[in-house]
């Protein structure tokens, strides 16, 4: 919670002091209405009178609307702030910190309802080279292109995540996937990118290969840490196999 406010506040210095007073007058004119209201129900007709308690009945009432209608708009602006903070901002998927928790959740609904998931750690093959021949912010155009494509393909069971902030490497859990099925996916997506041309300019485009590791979660064995080092461990021995793009191992 303590970072969200943080998150909101730095928000409010970027936002600017025009936000604030936009801010303040809406909610001046909200509260200005049940006494413009009170002032024109008194003046509508000489035989009509408000008592006092009428008055201060239907004032708390409207306190108490705007004070629900606040605390909505409130709840909204912190889900949209958390939502935020699990973003990655140069693709768009979820983040190392969503993946973090994602994955304990995943851990617990496998061992609480005897359940089972797959990740595959995806990486693009000589990113670097990307950078070198095209510049960073062609990469990023790559990078970004691949995580919506990625995040495309996926069936409404899976969530796609950027493995590192600066790095080229996304990775997949897929619930209710065995390893067979999760490898099958896998080879699937790596066959079907290195066919893509990816934009990098009004006439340049570019294609690339990856790689990817492939494994389930063991309920007897794995935690959130070693589920993470079997994967990285089969990735390096798909990226070590001669040639590119010829890689999807399994562990």
């Amino acid at each position: 919670m303590l970072d969200f406010l943080k998150k909101a506040f730095g928000k409010s210095l970027v936002d600017g002091p025009s936000k604030i007073i936009y801010d303040l007058g809406k909610f001046l004119f909200l509260f200005s209405i049940p006494y413009i209201l009170t002032f024109f129900l008194t003046k509508l007709d000489e035989n009509l009178t408000l008592k006092y308690w009428q008055i201060i009945s239907f004032l708390l009432l409207f306190i108490v609307i705007i004070y629900k209608i606040t605390n909505i708009l409130l709840k909204k602006g912190i889900e949209k702030i958390k939502k935020d903070a699990y973003l990655d901002e140069a693709t768009g998927l979820l983040n190392y910190k969503a993946l973090n928790e994602d994955l304990e959740k995943a851990i617990k609904w496998s061992n609480t309802d005897d359940n089972f998931f797959s990740i595959i750690l995806i990486d693009i093959d000589d990113f670097k080279n990307v950078n070198t021949n095209y510049g960073y912010e062609k990469a990023d155009l790559v990078m970004s292109k691949l995580g919506e494509t990625l995040k495309n393909d996926s069936r409404h069971t899976d969530k796609v995540y950027r493995y590192h902030k600066a790095g080229d490497e996304f990775i997949i859990i897929a619930r209710l996937t065995n390893i067979q099925n999760a490898s099958l996916a896998a080879e699937r997506k790596r066959n079907w990118i290195a066919e893509m041309y990816f934009e990098i300019g009004e006439s340049n485009t570019t294609q690339i290969t990856v790689c990817c590791g492939v494994v389930s979660f063991n309920r007897l064995s794995d935690t959130k840490e070693s589920l993470l080092e079997r994967a990285n461990n089969a990735l390096q021995k798909a990226k070590n196999k001669q040639g590119k793009n010829n890689a999807v191992m399994i562990s």
